[in-house]
């Protein structure tokens, strides 16, 4: 009798632990699935023959690349590399690419260098191209000029309006390449007039926190977001950006929601990030053309392999926005946006990859 019943007991622990087996499996299978559809790529990827960097648009059929020591021209359509247009010099051999922009046939190149007397410092400098002239180049000490990269407009530092304005002028943390804008220099008097517009522009916007930003050329709008960095879903998400139209003084509130690259960081996770913490080394870069908002999500404290480049759509089915992955992995470069929104250039170990969003490539 008292085995009968034993054996009872055995069946029935069997049974509750192939139940929990089965539940298990089912919800790995469902987090399998759901990351899955998370990591889908979406558009049409093109490939590049030439081993490189890219630099930026030029137009629709014409990029700039970094190979091989030097910065040429490169003819997407044709699969061709064109005009050499900037040769590095030697001593800057192992220089990192950190901004471009090009205008009225002015190409500006912002570069940065380990020091070879202290490899932990870097040393920054600039060359402009001019694109007309036979690609001749001019040096420019960083010491003494800056560059606009929305405008792409070089002028020196004595005009330079530096204000991060204090909590005497309203507590904001305003984008600094907003506020380096060349038009404003010219078209009013002192910091204090600028000082005004950026707080009648930014009512509603937090005060005392840090914003980035990014230029949309075709809709002659600002996206100004919050520079947010730590990925913790238990924190502030979604996180909020403004659209804003200097011209017409309008600003509207928009929210970003959260990727897959927002999850769970545990006790441990947030030990490996000592000292400084998670979001020192967790980063969303916005970038926006034609309307369009795409995210860089980059750092070496970011989860389940959800670093790359990112969409923002709305999705009908949910009535609200949503990231679709466009590039998966780290990229050597920040993403390039073509003027019309729909083809991000970017390069992964130097292969060089144009995505579409509208059709063929």
């Amino acid at each position: 009798m008292l085995l009968k019943k034993f054996s009872n007991i055995l069946k029935s622990l069997l049974l509750v632990a192939v139940i929990i087996a089965i539940f298990f499996l089912f919800i790995r299978s469902r987090i399998e699935t759901q990351t899955k559809e998370t990591q889908k790529i979406f558009g049409k990827t093109k490939i590049i023959k030439q081993k490189g960097i890219p630099v930026l648009w030029l137009n629709e059929n014409n990029i700039l690349i970094s190979t091989d020591g030097s910065i040429f021209k490169y003819k997407v359509d044709e699969n061709k590399l064109g005009d050499e247009v900037y040769k590095i010099e030697d001593e800057h051999s192992s220089l990192i690419l950190k901004n471009s922009c090009f205008n009225k046939n002015k190409l500006f190149l912002a570069f940065e260098r380990r020091d070879p007397e202290d490899p932990g410092w870097l040393i920054s400098f600039s060359r402009l191209v001019d694109m007309k002239q036979n690609y001749e180049v001019k040096k420019i000490d960083s010491n003494y000029v800056i560059y606009h990269n929305f405008e792409c407009d070089v002028f020196g530092k004595e005009n330079r309006l530096d204000y991060m304005l204090n909590t005497n002028d309203g507590g904001y943390l305003t984008p600094w390449r907003f506020l380096l804008e060349s038009k404003y220099h010219s078209s009013h008097e002192s910091i204090q007039q600028v000082a005004e517009l950026i707080k009648d522009l930014s009512v509603g916007i937090p005060k005392h926190v840090q914003l980035s930003s990014d230029y949309d050329a075709t809709k002659s709008k600002y996206l100004w977001y919050l520079a947010k960095r730590n990925f913790d879903k238990l924190l502030d998400w979604p996180s909020k950006a403004w659209w804003v139209d200097i011209e017409k003084r309008e600003v509207s509130e928009i929210k970003i929601p959260a990727g897959p690259w927002v999850t769970d960081y545990s006790e441990l996770d947030h030990f490996k990030c000592f000292s400084c913490g998670c979001e020192c080394y967790t980063n969303m870069d916005l970038y926006t053309s034609n309307g369009e908002i795409y995210a860089h999500i980059y750092g070496s404290a970011v989860k389940n392999q959800t670093e790359g480049i990112y969409h923002l759509v709305f999705n009908q089915e949910i009535n609200s926005r949503q990231w679709q992955k466009l590039a998966d992995g780290s990229l050597d470069y920040k993403p390039l946006i073509s003027k019309d929104g729909c083809k991000v250039l970017y390069s992964i170990n130097e292969e060089i990859r144009i995505n579409s969003l509208c059709g063929n490539l």
